[in-house]
């Protein structure tokens, strides 16, 4: 496997040209050196050296200005990779994507919830080491993880539905394999990778994750924002009901324990609707069938949801929701409970001005966001 270039990329005019270069995917020396600031000798320079180290190529001419055609400079898209690993609940995706964060291959092993810590460690590695065979040159690793995460020390520090992950350092990675990594939390990487792959027209965003648990992820500003000790956005363990169900995390009324797809199939299980080995899809499968009992059940995670996101308004006030996870997959059966649940609760504010969607990449969004956070350290 070919070592990245990652110490070779960190003089800041090097990483400025690099991403001048890559969010434009089509740029001439001399408008970098214009909008950049940048000397034309001192941006020609590190032109040529990314050039010969393959990072970068030169397109077809662009538009003259008066003179020659310019040479335009894009990213080789071809040639260099970012690695992502998504660990969760029950699976770790390991996936390769371009520049771009999409994605060229990907590996799925499940795991079960009493995974150790070597073992954990073994098959991250092994995930890593066979999805790298592919000579390419490898930029950096995105870990997206589920729970708690310390994102200066790249560490897991609780992951609730792992029993024996708890303070797990992923930096044996670099030693490992000699690339830059970042670990961030999974709902955050999620979000990152809708922003940075569809682009929404908004600045402020909250991220729900309607999974096997309930997360959350905000961006304020264009920026993810973690808070002081890197656990904002846990909407899942929100109080929407004093007293109420118990949540795997201890607490007694967490939002989690009502609308995840642990506690939804825990619920339809209990009811009879859907069968012991059946899940929420079946449950899915059933209102689609017209089965009134599975309707009402799913209905009523609009009701939840809707008084978890109105305190969320209150306090963020974003301009866009967007619902992921494969429970968001229920959305077109809760979604008139959702509405009215926050106009009942918004009369005296101005809720229903934030957009609410689904997420728009269905597939291995995880991984993608982390590789493509791991990109961002690197180019900026």
């Amino acid at each position: 496997m070919e070592r990245a270039t990652f110490k070779t990329m960190k003089m800041k005019n090097r990483n400025l040209v690099l991403n001048y270069i890559r969010v434009h995917s089509g740029i001439s020396r001399a408008d970098i050196a214009q909008q950049s600031g940048l000397t034309p000798p001192t941006v020609s320079s590190i032109a040529k050296s990314l050039l010969d180290e393959n990072i970068i190529f030169e397109s077809i001419a662009g538009e003259s200005k008066g003179g020659r055609k310019p040479r335009l400079l894009k990213m080789n898209d071809d040639e260099n990779k970012v690695i992502g690993v998504y660990i969760g609940p029950k699976t770790v995706e390991t996936v390769i994507t371009n520049l771009r964060g999409e994605v060229d291959d990907t590996f799925v092993d499940e795991i079960n919830r009493t995974i150790s810590k070597e073992e954990l460690e073994k098959l991250i590695a092994k995930n890593i080491q066979r999805i790298t065979e592919s000579p390419h040159q490898y930029l950096g690793i995105g870990i997206a993880m589920h729970g708690f995460v310390d994102v200066e020390n790249h560490t897991s520090l609780y992951a609730p539905l792992l029993l024996n992950i708890k303070d797990f350092d992923f930096s044996f990675l670099e030693d490992t394999f000699g690339l830059p990594i970042h670990v961030e939390n999974d709902v955050r990487c999620k979000l990152w990778a809708e922003v940075s792959r569809v682009k929404p027209h908004h600045k402020n965003i909250l991220y729900i994750n309607l999974g096997y648990g309930v997360g959350g992820a905000i961006m304020i500003d264009n920026q993810l924002y973690n808070g002081s000790h890197n656990i904002a956005g846990e909407l899942g363990h929100t109080i929407i009901e004093m007293n109420g169900r118990q949540c795997e995390c201890g607490r007694r009324g967490c939002l989690q324990a009502y609308v995840s797809g642990l506690s939804l199939t825990n619920i339809a299980r209990d009811k009879n609707i859907i069968g012991e080995e059946e899940t929420v899809k079946e449950l899915l499968v059933k209102a689609d069938n017209d089965n009134h009992e599975a309707q009402n059940e799913i209905v009523k995670i609009g009701m939840y949801l809707g008084t978890a996101i109105s305190n969320q308004m209150n306090v963020l006030d974003p301009d866009l929701i967007i619902l992921g996870g494969g429970v968001s997959n229920l959305y077109p059966y809760f979604k008139e409970s959702l509405y009215k649940t926050l106009k009942n609760e918004g009369d005296i504010s101005n809720f229903g001005q934030a957009e609410i969607k689904i997420g728009e990449i269905q597939k291995s969004t995880a991984p993608q966001g982390a590789a493509l956070l791991v990109l961002d350290k690197i180019f900026t």
